[in-house]
């Protein structure tokens, strides 16, 4: 399903500056502290950025990256596209951890350390080919 930006901003999902500052209150208790707590440490180590998860789906789960750009502030999300250019998935899953409220760094290091581990399995995978 797509939405359009008109449904968004009736939604509550985006506000006049565009910004999804509303948008972290549908998140769950438990993902927002999770959130909270890797945003306020200096230096996360990566196993704690990887293992930060949804634990399901929710309301960006759903949403196609067109509609991400449209809640994401357009610096941010510029930085996300050059970033991640290589996929237009990579760049929908960072920009869901930010507007689920992780900061833009720690999002576009989550989506390389998803990168990396993806990478080293199919090296695993191609040697046990061998």
């Amino acid at each position: 399903m797509e939405y359009e930006e008109d449904e968004l901003r009736q939604a509550g999902y985006v506000t006049e500056a565009g910004s999804s500052e509303s948008l972290r209150a549908f998140l769950p208790d438990e993902l927002h502290q999770r959130i909270e707590r890797s945003n306020s440490r200096i230096n996360i180590g990566d196993y704690q950025l990887s293992k930060l998860r949804v634990g399901g789906s929710d309301e960006f789960s759903r949403m196609n990256l067109k509609e991400l750009l449209i809640l994401v502030d357009t610096e941010v999300a510029a930085w996300v596209q050059e970033t991640l250019s290589q996929s237009d998935r990579n760049q929908a899953v960072a920009i869901r951890w930010i507007l689920r409220g992780l900061r833009p760094e720690l999002a576009i290091r989550k989506m390389e350390l998803r990168l990396q581990a993806s990478e080293t399995n199919q090296v695993i995978e191609q040697k046990g080919q061998d």
